[in-house]
């Protein structure tokens, strides 16, 4: 985030700790080590979640947070005095953070948890190849950065071409307008309540007629059938998917099964031209497999036959390539060179 998007979390803070430790060095602090969790607890110091484990403590706030101190940050927050639930989650005003809260069955306050919403960039030049190439599905893990990089990529193709932000899970926009401007020129869409995957999609494509459409899955299933769809009626999809690119593989191998297409050699129906494989302990790198219909046929070699990639020593589309990408410095903005 820049300055100014930490600020939605800084602002929200307790002002003890911010006058013990100062606003200007907190934001640089939380900027250094690419913090992606600001904890606070009742009887502990705020605790900094980072990619890999958690800030030494030599470098977090040295003193005990109290009732009174998470009640400040509630109030910021809107909740003011009204009862909590455990699992109450909140966006953060005026940002794409979220905080999480968890109280006691009394309706106190026990913990905060602030969820930091990076910009990733994902515009640099290897990532816009595959991008204008066709449709892409970037894998990983939890606090991996998809919905950071999804939001980047809607921004960079709305420029271009008609883009729609199909949002499942109400996580690619915050909760207003100021929040929503990452995404550019794209236009934003949600699901109707109780709609089909199918559905929705197919909503989409008739209302809007877009070329491109941004989507996150939680699984591979959702994201192979929302492939499916979108290259039927040739339009690419760029999405996120909570899961690895085996699993992709598997997928497509039961979904094909269910539609009795198993004689059909899985690069002849995978629909994402290039999977990038992302890391929640390696924000600085990513895998990509730049043709993954022939990685994914690599991957059912035992279960679909093709002899045209099974049969060589290094099946087209493997080895992953390693790429390097970088996160915005505080009030940098994207740009489009590497």
């Amino acid at each position: 985030p820049s300055c100014a998007e930490l600020d939605a979390i800084i602002c929200l803070l307790p002002s003890r700790l911010i006058s013990s430790i100062g606003k200007s060095d907190l934001i640089q602090l939380l900027c250094r080590c690419i913090a992606q969790r600001l904890v606070l607890q009742v009887g502990k110091s705020i605790q900094v979640g980072l990619c890999r484990g958690w800030l030494n403590p030599p470098f977090r706030p040295d003193f005990l947070l109290c009732q009174e101190d998470l009640q400040e940050v509630l109030a910021g927050l809107g909740k003011g005095q009204a009862r909590i639930s455990v699992s109450d989650s909140l966006q953060v005003p005026g940002s794409l953070h979220r905080a999480s809260i968890g109280g006691s069955r009394s309706g106190e306050i026990v913990k905060v948890t602030f969820h930091i919403a990076w910009r990733l960039p994902c515009v640099c030049k290897f990532s816009m190849d595959l991008l204008m190439a066709g449709s892409v599905a970037y894998v990983g893990p939890a606090a991996s950065g998809k919905s950071s990089i999804m939001r980047d990529a809607a921004a960079e193709l709305s420029r271009k071409f008609q883009t729609v932000v199909l949002d499942f899970y109400f996580s690619l926009a915050g909760s207003t307008l100021d929040s929503m401007r990452h995404l550019e020129h794209a236009s934003y869409a949600t699901p109707r309540e109780d709609a089909s995957l199918a559905d929705t999609f197919s909503d989409v494509i008739d209302q809007h007629v877009p070329e491109v459409i941004v989507s996150e899955f939680s699984d591979a299933k959702a994201a192979l059938e929302a492939g499916l769809l979108c290259q039927s009626a040739g339009v690419r999809l760029v999405c996120s998917v909570r899961c690895l690119p085996g699993e992709l593989a598997d997928a497509l191998v039961r979904s094909m099964n269910s539609r009795g297409l198993q004689a059909k050699p899985a690069c002849r129906c995978f629909p994402f031209s290039s999977v990038v494989r992302l890391f929640r302990d390696q924000f600085d790198t990513c895998q990509v497999l730049p043709d993954a219909p022939s990685a994914m046929c690599a991957l059912t070699a035992d279960r679909l036959r093709c002899e045209r990639h099974h049969n060589q020593e290094f099946p087209a589309g493997w080895p992953a390539v390693v790429r390097k990408r970088s996160v915005l410095e505080p009030g940098a903005t994207n740009s489009v060179n590497p």
